[in-house]
């Protein structure tokens, strides 16, 4: 069943609203039902941002049996050009797309559809959304998600989060990220109401906005917390809050004990959670009962959901495999894999490294392609940075010639070199320290080591 689909169950209650219009699911369902377009087992590249209009669109397209392929509007437009190349869109959507030549079929506010391309072959009939696997690397790979995938998804994480339709969501990660564009399907199918505005942590208007607007659920990713906490902005989540997670990466360990401690000091739950954009995207959850007892763990599956451990070198650890229903087809690199058949048939293999305990509890230790050499030894970077995160370094590690390289915001070498000593975490003859301005984030605000190995000496401090 199309997401899309859920919006009559909706009737006159909000659906989006800002402070300044709000439009009930009626309104909606009705926008998208007087466009009548055949857009049936066609492509729209998609430029999500944070507007009313840009959701009323995507709800109208979606409607018309049509899949979006997902992107972030400030991507870069050599790369943008290459989707276009790769994928033979007919449609692309937007709120910046004047330069593309084609007839405008529809439009809201400031976000236009137009038709750029005609006759092409259709793609699969059960595609709907595609996301990419590769923030702005250029690379053109996108995870194929089907309706089933999101309808599925949406079903198990309201349940968990006990979202119901009376909540109150908002748009506190961009929409052209899974975990974002995750928070907008939960409310379509639970017929919640979403307040639509563009995080702000250091603007206390926004902050004064989400409690005027009586917010229920924020979610957010492990960077934008520890800038809310440097900060000390956490005073300024609303009292209204039933729930707060957290995914897109580990939380360090002192820093989800703050939020633990503030959830029961305000009452709301804490999810902290673990997710990939192939599983729709999430597959776990720590119960906030367990929060204190198993910090640190990516918690139990979603319902419907199972981990296995392929293990390696005869160890509890190994490659972490899920299965489910959330689980995606597969990828597609061009429009040619758009027919393609179903490729993971509900088995995803994570590339995480990690383990189960007694208790049914998933740790993630590492990622396979996290793994360095230095002077011919294998080195897990990121058991070097957990490590280090644990105890309240904020750090970036990272291979680079043959060296590990630790990149820190504040001047701390001595410190972090004497505690990687005192731990025999690693060799250190094969460490480079450096200090850096600011780490380098992806658009999902994830950290960017790609961008950090590759250009280095534009985030060294110079001293």
């Amino acid at each position: 069943m199309n997401i899309s689909s859920y919006l009559p169950k909706g009737k006159d209650k909000t659906f989006l609203f800002n402070e300044e219009i709000s439009f009930s699911y009626n309104q909606v369902n009705q926008i998208s039902k007087n466009f009548e377009l055949d857009m049936s087992r066609k492509l729209c590249l998609f430029f999500f941002d944070t507007s009313i209009d840009a959701l009323i669109t995507y709800v109208t397209i979606l409607s018309k049996n049509c899949a979006v392929l997902v992107l972030d509007p400030k991507l870069n437009n050599n790369l943008i050009e290459n989707y276009i190349e790769k994928f033979s869109p007919e449609f692309i959507a937007g709120s910046n797309i004047a330069h593309y030549s084609g007839k405008v079929l529809f439009s809201h506010g400031e976000f236009r559809l137009k038709e750029i391309n005609s006759n092409i072959a259709p793609i699969g009939n059960m595609l709907s959304v595609l996301l990419p696997t590769s923030g702005s690397t250029g690379n053109s790979k996108v995870v194929r998600i089907t309706s089933k995938n999101l309808a599925f998804s949406a079903e198990k994480i309201s349940k968990y989060l006990d979202i119901k339709s009376n909540d109150i969501l908002t748009t506190s990660l961009p929409l052209h990220y899974s975990y974002g564009l995750s928070i907008l399907n939960i409310s379509i199918y639970q017929n919640a109401s979403i307040f639509v505005k563009e995080y702000s942590f250091l603007n206390k208007s926004y902050w004064n906005l989400l409690k005027e607007s009586k917010i229920t659920h924020f979610a957010g990713v492990p960077t934008m917390f520890k800038n809310i906490i440097d900060a000390k902005a956490m005073k300024l989540l609303p009292d209204s809050l039933k729930s707060v997670t957290v995914a897109g990466g580990k939380l360090a360990e002192p820093l989800s004990m703050q939020l633990i401690n503030l959830s029961l000091k305000k009452n709301f739950n804490f999810f902290s959670m673990y997710g990939a954009t192939e599983a729709t995207p999430r597959m776990s959850y720590v119960p906030p009962k367990y929060s204190r007892e198993k910090i640190g763990s990516a918690g139990i599956p979603i319902e419907g959901g199972e981990f296995s451990i392929e293990n390696f070198n005869n160890s509890s650890e190994g490659e972490i495999i899920y299965s489910g229903k959330n689980v995606a087809l597969g990828y597609a690199e061009n429009r040619e894999h758009l027919t393609n058949s179903d490729e993971f048939k509900g088995i995803l293999k994570t590339g995480d490294i990690g383990y189960i305990d007694k208790d049914g509890f998933l740790f993630v230790t590492g990622r396979l392609k996290r793994i360095g050499k230095a002077r011919g030894i294998r080195i897990n970077l990121d058991d070097i940075e957990n490590s280090l995160t644990k105890n309240n370094y904020n750090v970036m590690v990272v291979e680079i010639s043959d060296n590990i390289v630790i990149a820190s915001l504040e001047n701390n070498k001595k410190e972090i070199l004497d505690f990687l000593k005192s731990k025999e975490i690693i060799d250190l003859g094969t460490v480079k320290f450096i200090q850096v301005r600011n780490f380098p984030l992806n658009s999902n605000l994830k950290k960017n080591y790609i961008e950090l190995t590759n250009n280095l000496t534009e985030y060294i401090v110079e001293r």
